[in-house]
């Protein structure tokens, strides 16, 4: 029973004047100058939002603007890397048919000169020798006489 009393006595000081009304008027200029306050806030950081958002959009735009630009000299690298390439080949491929062409000649004058030899070799020695030589020289895929 006590301790009803006591639990009645701290409710009834502490309690329940935190729950009571107050007056119309009391409290009224507090709360607007705090809305006021808090309305300013809010629009000063919505100004500093935009201003950040203005800020991050021109960095934006100007990274855009330096990828575009690296982009282009990169293009322009490599046109000129294939150009010199494509240059450096077909010099190249000049030399390698030019040497390819006096080979060639090279080994027709050899030719000429060994059929030459030949012709004159035919002409010379004994009978016997000439027809050894004419034996020796005929194609070997050649069986029947010509």
């Amino acid at each position: 029973m006590k301790n009803n009393i006591l639990v009645a006595l701290f409710l009834g000081l502490f309690v329940l004047p935190a729950f009571a009304e107050s007056p119309d008027g009391v409290g009224k200029e507090k709360r607007a100058e705090a809305q006021a306050l808090a309305q300013e806030s809010a629009m000063d950081a919505k100004d500093d939002m935009d201003e950040e958002a203005g800020r991050v959009k021109e960095r934006m735009d100007k990274g855009e603007e330096k990828l575009k630009k690296e982009k282009k000299l990169k293009k322009e690298k490599k046109e000129k890397k294939e150009k010199k390439y494509k240059k450096e080949k077909s010099e190249v491929e000049e030399e390698f048919a030019s040497k390819k062409s006096e080979k060639i000649k090279g080994l027709e004058k050899q030719k000429a000169k060994k059929s030459e030899q030949t012709q004159n070799e035919l002409d010379k020695g004994s009978e016997k020798g000439q027809e050894a030589r004419k034996e020796n020289s005929k194609k070997w895929w050649k069986f029947w006489g010509e």
